[in-house]
């Protein structure tokens, strides 16, 4: 690894004993960002469903889906999400312009494993009566970046 040192951190809890071994980089993640091999979002009128299954081999146990289904909400210029994370839903509402990430916990990690959702690059153009942006997603590891995942950009019929 490059620029790195090693550490160590250990945790307790009443259920949990957990020894952390890191080695530090100069960019602050675990592992590498995680390419994607398939096509990304696929987009039905104004809906658009971005998808991922992450398994990330250097947390020999830590694997999850997530999928973000985005609706176009005409009345608020925003975005009706559905955020599904291995059969656990959250909904939530966003503007189009500059949204902020939405962050949440992997229902049966909450303790030690977070997401971020952010879009990015998102386009109204009225003259092609679309949506374009893109999705990415950060994991988070006792909040340490472990890795980032583009799920793929969408062009949306509005």
């Amino acid at each position: 690894m490059r620029n790195s040192h090693n550490s160590q951190m250990k945790l307790a809890t009443e259920q949990y004993r957990i020894t952390v071994f890191k080695q530090s980089l100069k960019e602050a993640s675990l592992v590498d960002d995680i390419p994607r091999n398939d096509a990304g979002c696929m987009c039905v009128k104004r809906q658009c469903a971005c998808c991922v299954s992450l398994h990330i081999p250097e947390f020999e146990h830590l694997a999850f889906s997530v999928c973000v289904n985005a609706t176009y909400n005409p009345q608020t210029i925003g975005l009706d999400l559905s955020i599904g994370v291995d059969g656990h839903y959250i909904t939530q509402e966003i503007s189009v312009r500059n949204p902020p990430p939405i962050c949440f916990a992997i229902p049966y990690m909450h303790e030690i494993v977070g997401v971020c959702l952010a879009f990015t690059k998102l386009d109204i153009s009225k003259a092609k009566h679309n949506l374009s942006g893109c999705v990415e997603l950060e994991a988070e590891f006792l909040h340490m970046r472990l890795c980032r995942v583009n799920l793929g950009c969408f062009v949306m019929p509005i």
